[in-house]
């Protein structure tokens, strides 16, 4: 995206036709888990054959950002042996759940010239779950306050008595992943964006997807470690199986790790009053982007929580990153179909994914699917996509 212009291409027109098929074969993408049933799902719908490789939100950019799929683990989904893409295979789009940082950013700049704007939508929104299992504990409503203090292990919330006002000692176990996993990302950018006022001065949160490195420095000065009490564990089946075992447990589940589509969700804690449902989730949304200005800015489409927004705030983004132009004929087509299926569902999302809000949705359509707002965003734009695109 960023600022909009015409842009030449120095390709061949050999060149050109090569790559105009190669890329029509299929359309071919990668990157998060999270949207990955969503995204078969309506990419199956695509006239071109579809391939989408869960490797992770950082290869999935990567193998967008420099078109090479191959060496970011980007495989042939239809092939049964599903072998690696060729090098010379278009990355035509990518998932991830992490923003595109500056640094990623500036990485694409070069390729603009040649491949024109790039565009990062969000299209669905990832709720993250406080599950817990301690008999007699039916519900489990916290503050903001007291997630921050039982994930920073603060004195007085460390058993459910403490957190109750009652006697029981059993011991507040936090379950959690020891591996960069990005769940962890997304519990970390909640807690240290919520938790600066009700922590110790000098004492806070960092945005981390390890969970020790983002605690470690909002743990209590004489902590050596992560607290006893706490169960390191490797993977969401192994952490889901940790939370049942126990019977004093805390975790945290990015909702399409968890393994029931309809959840009742008073399993989960609740904060400042809202559960982790759609409708919730939905009303924690901040204002989209308008002006031209701010529309033509990665950044503006991924902004931070609105803490003063009435709903459930711990959650995360699935975004879908994109060119604005393409050379292969049709796929410009394909890619805004896709982009207009996956923000106007029929139905629920799969994965206990959460739909956009209207407000979104309309942003997006006017912005990047719709040419009559004049803000020559819209993917396929003739009078920005006039010499090349994405090959």
């Amino acid at each position: 995206m960023k600022t909009i212009r015409k842009f030449l291409l120095t390709l061949s027109c050999a060149t050109l036709g090569a790559t105009s098929m190669a890329s029509a074969q299929s359309m071919v993408g990668g990157g998060a888990l999270p949207p990955k049933g969503w995204f078969d799902e309506v990419g199956a719908t695509l006239p071109s054959p579809w391939s989408y490789t869960f490797v992770g939100s950082a290869a999935g950019k990567r193998a967008f950002i420099e078109n090479e799929p191959s060496i970011h683990g980007l495989v042939d989904e239809n092939d049964p042996a599903r072998n690696p893409w060729p090098s010379t295979q278009t990355v035509h789009f990518a998932g991830t759940q992490i923003p595109l940082t500056q640094a990623e950013l500036a990485l694409y700049a070069p390729n603009e010239i040649q491949w024109g704007p790039l565009i990062q939508v969000p299209v669905a929104l990832v709720p993250v779950f406080l599950p817990f299992n301690r008999p007699g504990v039916g519900e489990m409503q916290l503050s903001v306050a007291q997630v921050c203090r039982i994930f920073s292990y603060q004195p007085g919330y460390r058993t459910w008595g403490q957190l109750f006002g009652t006697a029981d000692i059993a011991p507040i176990s936090i379950v959690y992943r020891q591996e960069s996993a990005e769940t962890t990302a997304l519990l970390t950018e909640y807690l240290a964006e919520q938790c600066d006022g009700y922590l110790p001065a000098g004492y806070a949160f960092t945005r981390s997807p390890n969970f020790e490195q983002a605690v470690q420095s909002a743990l209590p000065a004489d902590s050596v470690g992560m607290p006893v009490s706490w169960v390191a564990t490797l993977g969401p089946e192994a952490l889901l199986d940790a939370l049942a075992a126990g019977s004093n447990h805390m975790a945290y589940v990015r909702a399409d790790e968890w393994p029931d589509d309809q959840p009742d969700f008073n399993q989960f804690a609740s904060i400042s009053g809202y559960l982790a449902t759609p409708v919730n989730v939905t009303s924690a949304q901040p204002v989209p982007p308008t002006l031209p200005s701010e529309l033509s800015e990665p950044a503006n489409w991924a902004p931070l929580h609105d803490l003063s927004a009435p709903g459930y705030q711990l959650y995360g983004r699935a975004y879908l990153l994109v060119n604005q132009c393409y050379l292969a004929p049709g796929v410009e087509g394909e890619v805004k179909e896709f982009l207009q299926k996956l923000i106007n569902p029929a139905g629920q999302l799969p994965d206990n994914l959460v739909a956009l809000p209207a407000a979104w949705r309309a942003a997006i359509t006017n912005a990047l699917l719709d040419s009559a707002s004049g803000y020559a965003l819209d993917i396929g734009n003739p009078d920005v996509c006039t010499a090349g695109g994405r090959p």
